[in-house]
């Protein structure tokens, strides 16, 4: 029987001051356990990125309780990558003058043994052979496929318990999208890392999820099996576009 890995209740975000305040997150409650791939979808403004940043260690004032393997999440994000929580961010936000190499270097930061951070380079680039082939060039100068890759790759180096992805197909080209759910689906059921998606478009997700929570303006709105989800008639018509 598989462990909880995350477990998220009550979790209240606002932003603003007293006299203009936005809630960003109202009350979410939910788990993810151990290996799992967890999908969640919802409109822009519904609350997706904030509650991953809120996950990886945002330090802006919170309400709620974020557990991560029976414990307080962090509330720092270097904390975050120490104890297994890594975010792959919308945009990718690669080091533009940095080579591949040094970017994804830069991912296993907290790991000084060489031997070590040589076999990382080995599990990225057996996943991704075009990094390899480009390991020398600058991060500025790849595809926004190949960012995409380099953004996943340096996740990957920090040896993650658990990844979030923040909208990995946003700017990408149809076939390149399939290419990097493909590696991403690889990742959790080869290397087994659990992981948390949000994603705008609700197709991919549901194709590639086990679970999927559907965010509406900073509250889940529908949760289930990802293939009933996507058999659902308001999802049809809300995200899928199926009328």
């Amino acid at each position: 029987m598989k462990e909880q890995l995350l477990e998220i209740e009550s979790l209240c975000k606002v932003y603003g001051k007293a006299d203009n305040l936005t809630k960003a997150l109202n009350g979410i409650t939910f788990q993810v356990m151990t290996g799992e791939f967890l999908g969640i979808m919802g409109s822009s403004g519904s609350g997706k990125s904030t509650l991953l940043n809120t996950i990886a260690g945002d330090k802006d004032k919170k309400n709620g309780a974020i557990i991560f393997e029976g414990a307080p999440a962090p509330t720092r994000a270097h904390q975050s990558v120490e104890r297994g929580i890594v975010l792959v961010p919308e945009g990718r936000r690669i080091f533009v003058n940095l080579t591949v190499k040094e970017n994804l270097r830069a991912g296993a930061f907290l790991e000084k043994r060489n031997g070590i951070v040589n076999d990382l380079y080995t599990e990225v680039f057996d996943l991704f052979p075009r990094l390899k082939e480009r390991q020398n060039q600058m991060g500025g100068t790849l595809s926004g496929g190949e960012q995409q890759m380099l953004a996943v790759g340096r996740a990957m180096m920090a040896r993650p318990k658990l990844m979030m992805l923040d909208e990995p197909s946003l700017g990408l080209a149809p076939i390149v999208i399939d290419e990097m759910f493909e590696k991403i689906q690889q990742i959790n059921r080869d290397l087994g890392t659990t992981i948390l998606l949000v994603e705008q478009n609700a197709f991919i997700a549901l194709e590639v999820a086990h679970r999927g929570y559907v965010l509406s303006v900073g509250h889940i709105a529908m949760q289930g099996n990802a293939r009933d989800l996507m058999e659902d008639p308001t999802v049809q018509t809300t995200y899928l576009g199926i009328k």
